[in-house]
C-alpha cells in the first residue's frame, strides 16, 4: 500500500497540518511509500529526510489572485494545479494507493481530488472541519452565533449572510463548494470519510453519502517533565481569540467566580478582552517552552466554544498532563472529558453557568478528584501517532490489492 497525503500546508501550522505531518512521517517509519501534495513552497524538513515525495505547490486561493481573468477560472476548481498533480500522480499506481484528504479547501481547491478519481485513486476524506458539507466550512451562523442547522446549498443556505460580511464575500465559497459537490462530484466518489469526535460524525453523517467512521487524532504523550503539579490559581482559555470559542463567556465566569483566569492566545477580539478584564492576565501566543512552562501550572483549562468544534486537541493535551477540563457539549472533545471523569461538561454556554462549573472544580476534592482521572485515563488511552496509524491501516487496507 502506498499513501498520497493532500493537505494545504506541508507545515504544522494547525491541529490539520500537524496531523498531517506526523501521519507521513510515521507511514514513511514503517517503510510505507508516501506523497504529499501542499499549496505551500515550504515543508516541514523531517518530511524530505524521512522520504516523503513532495509536491509544493505555490497556489493562490481564489481571494489572493489579483487577476481577475485567473480569479474567474478559479471560481469552480483551480486549473492551474491541475498538470504538475497530474504528472505526480503518474508516478503512483492507482490500484495500490490510497490519497488522504486532509485539507484542501482554499488553494488547492477539489481539482487534485477530482483528478486523483478519474485516475481511480481511492480517497479518503479527514473531516478536521466541516468542509465536506459546508461552503464555509465551520457550519456556523457568525451573524447570530449560533451552530447553523440549514441544508447546504439549500435556497436558505445560499441566501444567508452567515459570515458576518456582505454575501458577495460568500460566493466564491459557494460556487467552489457546489463545484465540488455537484459538478466534480467529489464526494459522491469518495471511499472514506474520517470524522474525529461522535459530535463531528453526527453532524456529518445527514449530509454525506456515506457513514462516516471515527477516527482517534494522534497526541504527542507528555515527557514525565512536562506535568507539573497545576498547583496554581488559574482557570486558562487556549486559542484564537474569536466570538464563536467564547473567550468572553470565560472571563465574565471567571469574574462571576472569584477564580484567576489567563488568556493562552490571541486574535481579533483580544483588545477589547484587554480593556473590559483588567483582572485577567494575557500572554499572546507562545512557543513550545512557554507553554509547557504555563501547563504546569494552570488549575484548569475551560473550552466554552459557541462553535460545533470538531474535536479540541487542546482538551486532551491538558487530560495527558493531568489537568481538569471544563468544556460545552459544542466541543467534540468533551465526549473524552466524560469519558475520563476529568472535568464537568455543560450544557449552556453561559457565564453562570461556566461559574458554576469553575466553582465546583476550585474545590480542593473535587479537583484532586478529577485530576487522578485525567492521569488514569491519560496512562490508559496514549492516543498516539502509532496507533492512529494502526487504525488507518486497518481502514485502508481493503481499499487496495
Amino acid at each position: 500500500m502506498n499513501v498520497i497525503i493532500i493537505c494545504e500546508s506541508a507545515r504544522i501550522t494547525g491541529g490539520a497540518e500537524r496531523v498531517a505531518v506526523l501521519e507521513a512521517l510515521e507511514f514513511r517509519r514503517r517503510g510505507i511509500r508516501v506523497g504529499f501534495i501542499a499549496a505551500d513552497p515550504i515543508a516541514d524538513p523531517r518530511l524530505a529526510e524521512a522520504g516523503v515525495e513532495l509536491l509544493l505547490l505555490p497556489a493562490k486561493s481564489v481571494f489572493e489572485e489579483s487577476d481577475n481573468q485567473k480569479r474567474l477560472h478559479m471560481l469552480f476548481s483551480n486549473p492551474y494545479v491541475a498538470e504538475p498533480v497530474r504528472e505526480f500522480l503518474g508516478n503512483f499506481e492507482p490500484s495500490t494507493t490510497v490519497v488522504h484528504i486532509h485539507s484542501f479547501r482554499l488553494k488547492l481547491t477539489g481539482a487534485p481530488i477530482a483528478l486523483a478519481q478519474s485516475l481511480g485513486f481511492k480517497t479518503a476524506f479527514h473531516c478536521n472541519e466541516y468542509a465536506t458539507i459546508c461552503p464555509t466550512s465551520l457550519y456556523f451562523n457568525h451573524r447570530t452565533q449560533a451552530n447553523c442547522e440549514l441544508s447546504p446549498l439549500s435556497l436558505g443556505c445560499i441566501s444567508c449572510e452567515c459570515q458576518g460580511q456582505k454575501w458577495r464575500h460568500k460566493l466564491p465559497k459557494l460556487t467552489a463548494h457546489f463545484g465540488n459537490k455537484v459538478l466534480l462530484k467529489l464526494y459522491d466518489r469518495a471511499d472514506l470519510f474520517l470524522a474525529v469526535s461522535q459530535l463531528n460524525a453526527k453532524t456529518l453523517a445527514p449530509h454525506l453519502p456515506k457513514q462516516p467512521v471515527i477516527v482517534n487524532y494522534p497526541h504527542d504523550y507528555p515527557q514525565p517533565e512536562d506535568r507539573g503539579d497545576n498547583d496554581g490559581n488559574e482557570f486558562a482559555f487556549i486559542g484564537r481569540l474569536v466570538p464563536e470559542k467564547a473567550p468572553d463567556t470565560f472571563l465574565e465566569a471567571a469574574k462571576l467566580a472569584g477564580i484567576k483566569a489567563v488568556i493562552i492566545g490571541g486574535g481579533p477580539m483580544e483588545e477589547s478582552l484587554r480593556q473590559k478584564h483588567p483582572e485577567a492576565r494575557f500572554t499572546g501566543w507562545l512557543s513550545d517552552a512557554p507553554l509547557k512552562a504555563e501547563m504546569k501550572q494552570i488549575r484548569a483549562l475551560v473550552i466554552p466554544s459557541r462553535w460545533r468544534e470538531t474535536f479540541g486537541l487542546s482538551v486532551v493535551d491538558a487530560i495527558h498532563r493531568g489537568i481538569p477540563v471544563i468544556s460545552t457539549t459544542s466541543v467534540g472533545a468533551s465526549e473524552v472529558v466524560r469519558e475520563s471523569g476529568a472535568g464537568i461538561v455543560t450544557e449552556e454556554i453561559t457565564p453562570n453557568s461556566i461559574a458554576e462549573a469553575m466553582n465546583t472544580l476550585s474545590q480542593p476534592q473535587q479537583w484532586s478528584e478529577m485530576r487522578a482521572n485525567a492521569l488514569a485515563w491519560s496512562a490508559s488511552n496514549p492516543r498516539s501517532t502509532e496507533q492512529y496509524v494502526d487504525r488507518l491501516t486497518e481502514l485502508f487496507t481493503p481499499l487496495v490489492k
